[in-house]
Parts: structure tokens; sequence; C-alpha cells
């Protein structure tokens, strides 16, 4: 299985995540625990070599870095307005953060994006850690351990993601979900609507 990066599981909130708000209000927990400890907002860090242990060059590294400086100099932007008006941490800063993030993820693409992800030590997977009996994960042969990587055609990084997807589109339909299991990989068919696993957000190399 892919190696996890140090301490990815550090302050999972719960072990286990389904609710589709749960890296929202991650993020906010950990906010707030910095600010009470009388320190900034935490922020990711990008460690180049991780990056370089994937066998990334330096021209590729640099550039990702440029991108991803970027992208954190507008969140820091988008904080600060909002920290001086009164609404951080509100439904509209979420909203403007996530627009910032999508921006980026559409600029990198996905393999660049996921890359990125595990250089700054944020979750890139969804591993499954229990499966709910006679769910469609069940019948499908999903079993503990086994990582989301995409539902429907979208990549999943978190358990937000698996969340959205599952509820978007015509339920019922059948979509296809691509599953890892220790090395291998396969496409699994499933009914559109909740999974039914408990999942939690962790950080592993890409392969």
């Amino acid at each position: 299985a892919p190696a996890s990066a140090p301490g990815a599981l550090a302050g999972a909130q719960g072990d286990e995540v389904i609710d589709a708000d749960a890296d929202a209000a991650a993020d906010a927990a950990a906010d707030a625990a910095a600010r009470a400890a009388g320190g900034p907002p935490r922020a990711p860090r990008f460690e180049e070599e991780l990056l370089r242990q994937m066998g990334l060059v330096e021209d590729e590294i640099a550039d990702l870095r440029d991108r991803w400086d970027r992208a954190q100099l507008e969140q820091l932007e988008l904080r600060d307005e909002a920290t001086r008006e009164g609404w951080v941490f509100r439904p509209r800063f979420r909203a403007q953060q996530a627009q910032i993030e999508a921006r980026l993820r559409a600029d990198l693409g996905e393999e660049d994006y996921d890359r990125l992800l595990y250089a700054t030590n944020q979750p890139n997977r969804v591993v499954v850690r229990q499966v709910i009996g006679g769910s469609a994960a069940d019948d499908a042969g999903v079993r503990a351990g086994d990582y989301v990587l995409s539902y429907a055609g979208q990549p999943i990084h978190r358990p937000g993601e698996l969340n959205a997807a599952t509820a978007s589109g015509v339920r019922g339909e059948r979509v296809p979900v691509t599953i890892q299991s220790g090395t291998s990989t396969r496409t699994v068919v499933v009914p559109r609507g909740p999974f039914g696993v408990l999942a939690q957000p962790i950080s592993v190399q890409p392969r």
C-alpha cells in the first residue's frame, strides 16, 4: 500500500468522517485551536523533498511551488479581508476559499494537484475504515483499508468530496467507482446515492 506522509493521521476528526462538511469543520477547529494557543492559523508546509522522492526534477518542483505560493497569497489576502470585515469562517469565507482551491486544482490538473496535496501534507486519499452492511459499498465488495480513488469519474481526495459526489447527479443511476486494494486497482459499478462507508482522510504518496 502507498506510504503515508509523516503525521498524516494526526488530528483527524474522530478517526471516521462521513459528514459532507467535515473537511471545513476540521479546518475551522484547527484554526480555532491555533488562535486559542496564541499562534497564527495553521498553514500547510511545502515539502520539496517529498516531490524529489517521487522523481520530480527541480523545474517541475519549482513550478508547483510557484503556483502553490500564488494560491497561498490569495488565501492570505482573503483571510485578511474577512477578518477585518468580520466574516471570517462564515459561509461566504468558506465559499471563497473553495473557489481559490478550485482554480488551483483546475490550473494544475489532477495529477499535479494530487502531488501538491501530498507535498503539503494535506489529505489526498480517502481510506475506508468500516463498511456498512447491506450498503452499495458492501455489495460491491469494498473492504476496510481500501482507498476510494474516484466516484463517477471524479477524483476523490477528501471525504467531503465523496459525499458531494454521491449526492449529485441522478439518484440510482449506475456510476463507476475506482477502488484501490493494496497495490491493485479495480472499478466497480454502484447506484448513485449513499456509498455506505465510514472513511478517513489520509495523506499518501501518489503512485
